[in-house]
């Protein structure tokens, strides 16, 4: 299976500046080993946590024969994961929007039947983390 982006040169910092413009509430950035490991936020009364998963990007990309070998790295595994992210939150945000503009009497929004932002929230994390923790 081929990534989506897989060959972006788009730098990490420009992905998680539109990240952050394209989120309508503040976004909290949480560092590992010096490199922004998640961003976090509330929306309407939730917590979300995006992570990419780098190391599953950096698999995958080492995984197909397509793939240039000066695309294989870690680094560039870094480049595509937030770029995948970057898609995922334009595209729910998206849906956001029409479900708002447009909503079905009686019955439940798009959103609460089939938001992948619900889904793919690291429960674990969202246990551990409290809105008031100061995220490094």
């Amino acid at each position: 299976m081929s990534l989506p982006n897989y060959s972006t040169l788009i730098p990490v910092a420009r992905s998680l500046e539109e990240i952050v413009q394209a989120i309508p509430a503040p976004v909290r950035f949480e560092r590992e080993h010096g490199r922004v490991a998640a961003v976090s936020f509330r929306c309407g009364g939730e917590f979300y946590r995006l992570a990419p998963n780098i190391e599953g990007a950096w698999k995958l990309l080492n995984e197909d024969r397509r793939v240039p070998k000066r695309l294989r790295s870690y680094e560039h595994a870094e480049r595509v994961a937030w770029r995948c992210v970057v898609q995922w939150v334009r595209a729910e945000l998206a849906l956001l929007s029409m479900d708002r503009a447009a909503p079905r009497p009686g019955k439940p929004s798009f959103r609460r039947r089939w938001s992948a932002l619900d889904t793919l929230v690291s429960v674990q994390k969202r246990a551990q983390l409290q809105w008031g923790e100061r995220l490094e």
